[in-house]
Order: structure tokens, then C-alpha cells, then sequence
């Protein structure tokens, strides 16, 4: 597995548990445990969703020219 395909799918996991976590309703934890960076990148739900939507986006153009290697 390449080093850009290990970068990806972490930007993915990332995207994945900000979009869940600011659509469920439960940011008082990150606002709480997490001031100084909950400061700069509030848990927003439509940040969250261009951000997922734009990971996605970059996942398929990385799939599309082969520089994505699929883990399963």
C-alpha cells in the first residue's frame, strides 16, 4: 500500500467521524475537551459535508488514475 493510499483513507476515516459526530447532535464533548481546537474547526454540519463530499471527490479522482490501491 502506498503512502498517498495510507493518507487518503485516514482523511477518510477523519471526514467520516466529523460528518457523523456534527449530525448526531453530540458536539458538546468536542467544545468541552477539545477548546483551543474546537475554536478553529467548529463541528459544523454543512463544513462537514464538503469536507466528506470533497475527500470522496479526491478518492475517486485518485481511483480513476490509479493511484489509489483499494485495502480490500
Amino acid at each position: 500500500m502506498t503512502i498517498i493510499s495510507i493518507i487518503f483513507y485516514l482523511l477518510l476515516l477523519d471526514a467520516l467521524f466529523a460528518f457523523v459526530v456534527s449530525w448526531s447532535g453530540k458536539t458538546g464533548w468536542w467544545y468541552q475537551y477539545f477548546t483551543p481546537i474546537a475554536r478553529q474547526f467548529p463541528l459544523v454540519k454543512g463544513w462537514t459535508l464538503m469536507y466528506l463530499v470533497l475527500v470522496i471527490f479526491i478518492g475517486w479522482l485518485m481511483m480513476e488514475s490509479g493511484q489509489l490501491v483499494m485495502f480490500w
